[in-house]
């Protein structure tokens, strides 16, 4: 299969796209990949709005690929199988249609034809229809107004900062804050250091932020390689075509164009170099003098490669996901679990059994979600421990943000447990940069990254520029 959003090559059993992390929705009749927003399937033309289809998408499992029926504010699979789901959804397109066919019999059977004069027929005058001008002009209105309130969803999206809770209040989907003073449009300005743990899920997240000593480079709305200040100003093109596994050293740039061929270039865009006879690769960390990626031409495996020698070796064969290499180690996930090898490729470990998703090492613990829960797995006592409900995105040392099926983020605090919604809405992936947050939300077609502070109560569109008397970015 190949993702809707970056384009990747996704294995037919997974729900979560492995290089972007953008959740998989197929299509109910011919079970192709899908856009979450698509009215009609691509690939069998399947009318998609024969049933409610925000209801469709709002109560859909993205790891089974099942309906879930909503109990005590948890999301249970149903028992029945895929076909199930499929014959309720036509069943309703079904019941539109037999719905529509009565009420034409309906209106057609109240019609008295025997009352018509048809001796006078040629003598008949259509009745004239008053235009009701103050209907139109209160539609126009309205339309109005919901294009004014849509515009300021797609660049600001809707943020809440509430107490987690079992129940789910569907009037947060739509940015309905219960606190109306929590969040702020403001001027933003990023501090502090990018710690290993971020960097970590910043890689599994496609790679799309990296913060050096005194830039940050980042994928714009467009994907394209863009470089600027810390207080988001300054804002330079380097790269015009979509980027992804961006890493940066003290005088390289390194990244993944559109078709996940690395390249490298001096820090003022000259001296481009590409990498590995243009073959695809993923999980790009650039360490030291060392480069260590996903080969996916040869079964999905883990190679490194030396600069400064000019070869790469094979570490180990396995299929390999959400690569981390911590020191003398390389984390990584396969198809059937959570594996530890050395960077020379030596002891190679299982730890864990599952259909693991997200992989991001911390503090010698390693966090992952299976099946829409957050686990952390202890590497000396080889404890598991489970954090929350919902879907691991990226992590600091304190906090780790996960997502759930209503379309809610949630940040959890390790030291305490505790979890609190910061954002709602659709997004399709989170990086960390220095202390904000970098959210990449999706409306209407359109991608738009938005900086977030860690407790969701200040925001700011990074790309959308707005006249102000400042000229900042708001």
């Amino acid at each position: 299969m190949i993702c809707s959003k970056c384009k990747g090559e996704v294995p037919d059993d997974m729900q979560y796209c492995p290089h972007c992390g953008t959740k998989i929705v197929k299509c109910p009749n011919c079970g192709q990949i899908i856009y979450p927003t698509s009215q009609f399937c691509p690939h069998c033309g399947m009318n998609l709005n024969g049933s409610n289809q925000d209801d469709y998408h709002d109560n859909y499992d993205y790891q089974t690929n099942n309906k879930h029926s909503s109990i005590g504010g948890y999301y249970k699979p149903l028992d029945q199988d895929e076909s199930y789901h499929q014959n309720q959804y036509y069943n309703n397109d079904n019941n539109n249609y037999n719905n529509s066919y009565d009420n034409y019999h309906i209106y057609h059977d109240n019609q008295n034809y025997n009352d018509y004069d048809y001796q006078n027929y040629d003598s008949y005058e259509k009745p004239k229809r008053k235009v009701n001008i103050p209907l139109i002009v209160g539609a126009v209105i309205v339309l109005v107004a919901l294009s004014g309130l849509s515009y300021w969803y797609l660049y600001y999206g809707a943020s809440s900062n509430d107490t987690y809770s079992d129940s789910y209040d569907i009037n947060e989907f739509y940015g309905d804050s219960k606190d109306s003073n929590t969040t702020t449009v403001t001027n933003l300005t990023i501090s502090g250091s990018t710690s290993d743990t971020s960097k970590f899920g910043n890689n599994i997240q496609g790679g799309f932020v990296y913060q050096s000593d005194d830039k940050i480079y980042m994928q714009n709305d467009s994907g394209y390689l863009v470089s600027m200040d810390y207080d988001l100003s300054n804002q330079t093109v380097l790269v015009e075509d979509e980027v992804s596994y961006i890493n940066v050293t003290d005088d390289k740039i390194y990244y993944c164009d559109s078709e996940y061929v690395l390249h490298s270039m001096d820090l003022d865009g000259s001296n481009e170099q590409t990498y590995f006879d243009g073959e695809d690769v993923y999980y790009v960390n650039v360490i030291d003098n060392m480069i260590y990626y996903q080969l996916d031409s040869d079964s999905e495996s883990i190679y490194v490669y030396d600069i400064n020698l000019k070869t790469s070796k094979q570490i180990t064969d396995h299929q390999s996901y959400n690569i981390n290499v911590v020191d003398d180690m390389i984390y990584f996930t396969g198809s059937d679990g959570i594996y530890a090898i050395s960077t020379t490729g030596q002891g190679e470990e299982k730890l864990i059994s599952g259909e693991v998703y997200n992989l991001i090492y911390s503090n010698n613990k390693l966090y992952y979600y299976i099946d829409g829960v957050v686990y952390s797995y202890n590497i000396d006592s080889k404890e598991t421990t489970t954090l929350a409900d919902g879907y691991l995105l990226n992590m600091t040392d304190d906090y780790l943000f996960y997502y759930t099926s209503s379309y809610v983020l949630y940040r959890y605090d390790i030291s305490t447990g505790q979890s609190t919604s910061i954002y709602t809405g659709y997004i399709s992936d989170v990086s960390i940069c220095g202390d904000k947050l970098v959210v990449t939300t999706y409306s209407s077609g359109n991608y738009n990254k938005v900086l977030l502070t860690f407790d969701g109560t200040q925001q700011q569109s990074i790309f959308i520029e707005t006249t102000t008397d400042s000229g900042d970015y708001v």
